[in-house]
């Protein structure tokens, strides 16, 4: 019979056909050199919270035996192993858990003692050593998920199960909190192991949350998701190790933050039943650019559609599909593999539908790895009709895919697990850089209209290549085709700046006229005003936003473009410039929505501004709100600056006398300054924060919320303080 080995699986001994050693009778001597021995302690949860029962965990690999010897004031492991006996053998890891019981949040850790016994050639020897696991233990709870940020993970097959000798997809999707966080990467770090174990590699998430975008945020959830694959593991169950952390990436060396993690349970299957599917992918010109192709009135757009199958093709049917739809799809072309192959198609409103098929063979070949296929099969052309609206970027995207095997098997589009890269853009060809500094912004349509003016000399070449509209003349339709371009960028500060220290934009007092709310605003200051880029947020779920209507005299042109809960305003002095102290007066006209109620606010979110002879007008405009209907809440305005380093200001609008609370919290929900606790009347009211604590010490930068709450009411924003210079 074997010799009786506690703690080592039957399978294990049965594997080693009775060839490890019995344990050393006599108390073996110390090791000449301490080894640490071959457990894996961890902190489960890995994040733990005030609420969590936080437990210690020892991961130990084949022919080792753990036992717990003591457990306070330190722990104190007894491990033996026999290394040399299991260097050929597989087995699933197995796990001693210890109970710490519940922490307050803060900083803590523990201190674990190992006395390992080796035991290799027949003989034994004892290491001691200590290892010490710091935690942290927050006062909030993550998701389910125990990770920030991430709300699903699927593996496999979708259903957490696997195929034996095939990579594993794991598709992880969640909601960013804003748009200024992102998911920078996904990391697939190699686990700890013996030579002889196989269990899957640890995936961290490495969320960006920089602190110096030099813009607002929006706050609202920003759906993510993201597919990597993981070597292939034998049949089994396992456990998949996720982590994530927060990088902020503007202090230097950069800043980071635990944002969770866990473990999640999968199965690798015995066999799988071989399936063949598609994956459906565009060939990049720039990976990661913005645009894969331009359009304009002059200029068609081609895109390369690849595609990568299980099994060889003999035929393909689906379509293609435009979002908006305002291109139109003028040829599709057979390429590469599929030059020989048989191709109809026909336009369809906002697309077109298409079928392929081969006279006889597959000639698109098969192949069951990431890269065996990414030779594009399809060239399509895209258009811009006149009649439609020439917007700035257009989403080109296939739909209905169904291929077909030489036998006539149906070959279907992967599971949602597959690589998402099924989608390509089009963007408008924009030529408006007219003072050529690299950058489009107001400041090019200051130029344009001087030189229109005569204010500045014109290169008739140059105006040439400012066609923007396609009419062959360089007009004021050019420089409304300019705006409407820019209304899709964001200021960029460039050369040529001066400070407007007492610009400032007001908001009066909203009027129903003819079934429509209209909003009185004016700019002004002591500078002179060329143009001026506003973006405005608005209750896009009551109100449509329907024009911009200028005071006769003060700008010549006026241009909108409509966003989801943001509606931005461009406007142009086209002739002679405003004097010194002039206001620019224009009015917003919204729309209520059928069945909503009339009522909500409209807040600034950002502003550009252009002097006359086009320089960037640096300048706080203030935070002007307008309050629609009858309030029933207090409204909080948005703090501005934001992010900012000394101090912002924040408004807060009451519906009535009452008491009213205004306070600022830190991500962990702590109050840590009370701008205000009392009684205030109806109104709009301002109060400043400076970065400090209730004792006035300056609080590290990051990101913060501040909350009104009127009588039992409360609403809050987020805000993001910068680091002091170091």
């Amino acid at each position: 019979m074997c010799p009786a080995f506690k703690g080592v699986p039957a399978a294990v001994l049965a594997a080693l056909a009775c060839a490890a050693p019995a344990p050393a009778q006599s108390v073996p001597d110390p090791c000449p050199t301490p080894r640490r021995p071959p457990v894996e302690a961890l902190i489960v949860p890995l994040l733990p919270c005030e609420a969590s029962d936080v437990r210690l965990a020892f991961l130990h690999f084949c022919c080792t035996q753990v036992s717990l010897a003591q457990v306070s004031p330190r722990i104190r492991l007894d491990v033996t192993t026999w290394p040399d006996s299991c260097a050929n053998v597989r087995c699933v890891p197995e796990t001693l858990f210890v109970a710490l019981g519940r922490f307050a949040a803060g900083n803590h850790a523990v201190t674990i003692d190992y006395r390992t016994e080796w035991v290799e050639g027949g003989s034994a020897c004892v290491s001691a050593t200590s290892e010490t696991i710091e935690f942290v233990v927050r006062k909030d709870c993550p998701p389910p998920t125990g990770i920030y940020f991430l709300e699903r993970v699927e593996i496999g097959r979708g259903d957490r199960q696997a195929c034996p000798g095939d990579s594993i997809p794991v598709r992880l999707s969640g909601a960013l909190p804003d748009n200024c966080t992102s998911l920078e990467r996904i990391e697939v770090i190699p686990p700890f192991v013996l030579s002889s174990v196989l269990v899957p590699p640890r995936l961290r998430l490495v969320f960006e949350q920089p602190t110096c975008l030099g813009r607002p945020c929006i706050i609202a959830p920003v759906p993510w998701s993201a597919t990597v694959k993981i070597p292939p593991l034998p049949p089994g169950a396992y456990m998949l190790p996720v982590e994530a952390i927060g990088l902020d990436p503007c202090p230097i060396p950069a800043d980071t933050t635990a944002l969770g993690a866990n473990r999640f349970p999968f199965q690798v299957l015995e066999a799988c039943e071989q399936a063949g599917c598609l994956w459906p992918g565009w060939k990049h010109p720039h990976p990661g650019a913005r645009c894969d192709a331009f359009v304009g009135p002059d200029l068609e757009a081609r895109l390369e559609f690849t595609l990568r199958a299980d099994v060889a093709l003999a035929a393909l049917q689906g379509g293609f599909a435009t979002d908006p739809p305002g291109l139109q799809v003028e040829a599709i072309e057979a390429v590469g593999p599929a030059s020989g192959m048989q191709l109809s198609w026909n336009p369809t409103p906002g697309g077109a539908r298409f079928v392929l098929f081969a006279a006889e063979g597959a000639p698109i070949p098969g192949g069951s790895t990431p890269d065996s296929l990414r030779e594009p099969i399809l060239r399509v052309t895209l258009g811009w009709s006149p009649q439609e609206p020439l917007v700035l970027r257009t989403r080109v995207f296939p739909i209905d895919l169904l291929g077909s095997d030489a036998l006539g098997g149906a070959v279907r589009v992967c599971p949602t697990f597959a690589p998402i890269d099924d989608q390509a853009f089009v963007c408008r060809l924009r030529p408006c850089d007219f003072n050529e500094d690299g950058l489009t912004d107001v400041r090019d349509l200051v130029r344009m209209v001087r030189c229109l003016n005569g204010a500045d000399p014109c290169d008739p070449q140059q105006t040439a290549r400012f066609d923007c509209d396609g009419d062959a003349a360089f007009d004021l339709d050019d420089v409304l085709c300019c705006a409407l371009a820019i209304l899709g960028e964001a200021p960029t500060p460039g050369a040529g700046e001066e400070r407007a220290a007492n610009l400032r934009l007001t908001m009066g007092l909203p009027a129903a006229v003819d079934g429509t709310v209209e909003i009185p605003m004016e700019i002004a200051g002591d500078q002179a005003l060329g143009a001026a880029r506003l973006v405005l947020a608005l209750p896009t779920d009551r109100f449509a936003a329907i024009g911009v209507r200028v005071q006769p005299g003060t700008a010549d042109l006026a241009v909108h473009e409509v966003d989801p809960g943001l509606v931005t305003v461009g406007l142009i002095r086209a002739g002679d410039a405003l004097p010194p102290g002039a206001p620019l007066r224009f009015t917003l006209r919204l729309t209520p929505l059928p069945g909503t109620a009339p009522a909500g606010e409209v807040t600034l979110v950002n502003a550009d501004f252009a002097a006359p002879d086009g320089a960037r007008l640096v300048a706080d405009p203030g935070e002007p709100i307008a309050v629609i209907g009858a309030v029933d809440r207090a409204i909080l305005g948005a703090a501005r600056p934001n992010p900012f380093h000394d101090a912002q200001r924040i408004p807060l609008v009451l519906p009535g006398p009452g008491t009213a609370d205004l306070a600022v919290f830190d991500l962990g929900g702590r109050r840590v300054r009370t701008l205000h606790h009392g009684p205030l009347p109806a109104g709009v009211h301002t109060f400043e924060w400076d970065g400090r604590d209730e004792n006035g010490a300056r609080l590290p930068g990051g990101v913060y919320f501040y909350r009104a709450a009127l009588d039992g009411t409360a609403t809050a924003r987020r805000v993001v303080m910068l680091a002091e210079p170091r």
